[in-house]
């Protein structure tokens, strides 16, 4: 059940759920990953069909994402050599199977089981998309690291050699020069804050 809660400075009230601070990131850890995919699926049907030389189904551009994604089905199933389809046809699979995992994450009401208060419980009402589903932080970021995983095989069928060098090289591999220093967020922040700058 929702908690009511009421600003005491201001008197604006609001409903929030009893979710860790852990278990809210891994929501939004799931719609960070889940956002990345999507843009990887319409990039991918994009190259396809720039590749080939048609017309990019105004579909690839739907609101539905199954819809984009039978964009691509369609694309691969029509173009692609046998080897190269049978590979993404089975990636294209993996997606469409995270796909309701990510939905009850995303449009789940979350509430604690009072007999296991580790335990959340998403739902959702709505006719023809009812659900009930049980989780715990684990499972939430389980879902995250499925789409992940999938993320990195639609970009980068050669696996990690693949990555590798497309990160060293920006993305050309014909490049004379290769950095091997990635700065992350974290240390940039750091640096700046022992600057005095503003993070």
């Amino acid at each position: 059940m929702p908690r009511l809660q009421q600003d005491l400075k201001t008197g604006q009230c609001q409903v929030e759920f009893e979710l860790e601070g852990a278990e809210y990131a891994a929501i939004g850890r799931v719609m960070v990953q889940w956002a990345y995919l999507e843009q990887g699926v319409y990039e991918l049907s994009a190259a396809i069909a720039g590749y080939v030389g048609v017309d990019l189904p105004n579909d690839a551009r739907s609101v539905s994402f199954s819809r984009r994604l039978r964009v691509l089905r369609d694309l691969v199933t029509a173009h692609a050599t046998d080897e190269e389809k049978a590979r993404m046809i089975k990636l294209i699979d993996r997606i469409a199977g995270v796909e309701q995992d990510r939905h009850q994450v995303a449009h789940g009401t979350w509430e604690w089981e009072p007999h296991n208060p580790d335990v959340l419980r998403a739902s959702c009402l709505r006719p023809s998309k009812t659900f009930e589903k049980l989780y715990d932080l684990d499972k939430i970021n389980e879902v995250a690291d499925r789409i992940g995983r999938i993320s990195f095989d639609l970009q980068y069928p050669g696996g990690w050699e693949e990555a590798f060098v497309d990160t060293i090289t920006n993305g050309n591999p014909e490049a004379e020069e290769a950095s091997y220093f990635h700065a992350s967020r974290s240390f940039v922040k750091s640096v700046l804050k022992r600057r005095g700058e503003e993070v």
